[in-house]
């Protein structure tokens, strides 16, 4: 990345923190997009859920996380399958979109969200601690959490909306929790794909 135009326009630590750490201002977006229809693209990126609202007018852009954190012991309680096609790129990074989005609607936001390429951690989501993990090994996103049931129903819920927004329904997976596949008619009852990007997240509770 050639840093100096980023320093000729004083935005040099903005492009430091989108670089390095996938958080965009909204005045680099506005540097970027040359400041037509700012507002108009950073819309459709959150609505197309590469994109979520983060903090202080910033926004995150998980595609543009670099370091990955050593996978280790996983204390795995869910594992949505992929393996019988492929985890396409994409898919886990707006999965953390809406997973940021729906726990700055219902809590207070703060810096203890953790996030690497792979690897995603929240401390208050649904009322506990929830990490997700990308495993491109096993062609699949790993799920640790305490009280899996009503996280699974979220996430579950979440992943129909990528792929009836996003994949045109393509997506072919299985849910397993506790190394039991779950049926769909346990994810939470509305539908996902009709659904507002905003209303979709209110929806989750």
């Amino acid at each position: 990345v050639d840093m100096a135009q980023y320093e000729r326009t004083g935005l040099e630590e903005d492009a430091q923190l989108l670089f390095n750490k996938g958080i965009a201002t909204r005045d680099l977006l506005g540097y970027l997009w040359n400041y037509d229809q700012t507002e108009f693209f950073i819309d459709l990126m959150k609505r197309t859920m590469l994109m979520s609202d983060y903090r202080n007018d910033c926004f995150l852009i998980p595609s543009l996380l670099k370091e990955n954190k050593d996978m280790g012991a996983v204390d795995t309680r869910c594992v949505v399958d992929f393996s019988t096609t492929f985890l396409p790129h994409g898919v886990f990074q707006r999965l953390v979109c809406l997973c940021v989005e729906y726990v700055s609607r219902k809590t207070s936001f703060d810096d203890s969200i953790r996030m690497n390429k792979n690897c995603a951690t929240f401390p208050a989501f649904a009322g506990q601690e929830v990490e997700l993990v990308e495993d491109p090994s096993q062609q699949a996103i790993l799920v640790s959490s305490s009280d899996i049931e009503k996280v699974v129903r979220i996430l579950s819920s979440m992943l129909l909306k990528i792929n009836g927004n996003v994949m045109g329904g393509r997506l072919k997976y299985k849910v397993l929790v506790d190394g039991k596949e779950l049926q769909p008619q346990k994810t939470l009852d509305i539908q996902p794909r009709t659904l507002d990007i905003d209303l979709f997240l209110d929806s989750l509770d």
